[in-house]
């Protein structure tokens, strides 16, 4: 997978494991979730990917959008691991109520991390 480019990522399936919660539960199984990357952070603005995924349920919320962050700040350059396929460690961060966010919208639904929730996980394979 070392030849693709960056953008090349988006629409390319994902399929990740959950650590935590550990009783996660998704359409896709248990502790699974997968789905496609749909945009990905503009360059030199940190690195995030906004994910569409198959559903699964917070509360009384059905959630279908998750967004992939880094689960430690400086601990892995996450596009480029993508590209090369190697594994990727993350938060899992969306809206507990399930609202979807527009690309424009992360860093506004990030700053007000208090309406997030999130799951802890990892990219095993972009396909």
């Amino acid at each position: 997978m070392s030849s693709l480019s960056r953008n090349s990522l988006i629409n390319r399936t994902f399929e990740a494991s959950i650590g935590e919660p550990w009783d996660f539960e998704s359409s896709a199984g248990e502790n699974i979730l997968v789905g496609t990357i749909s945009a990905l952070s503009p360059e030199n603005f940190g690195e995030w990917l906004l994910l569409e995924v198959k559903p699964f349920k917070y509360k009384e919320a059905e959630i279908r959008q998750v967004l992939g962050i880094n689960r430690y700040k400086t601990n892995q350059v996450l596009f480029a691991n993508l590209m090369a396929g190697k594994k990727v460690t993350l938060n899992f961060m969306f809206p507990k109520d399930g609202h979807a966010i527009t690309e424009s919208q992360v860093w506004k639904e990030l700053k007000n991390n208090s309406k997030l929730s999130f799951l802890v996980g990892s990219i095993n394979k972009v396909v």
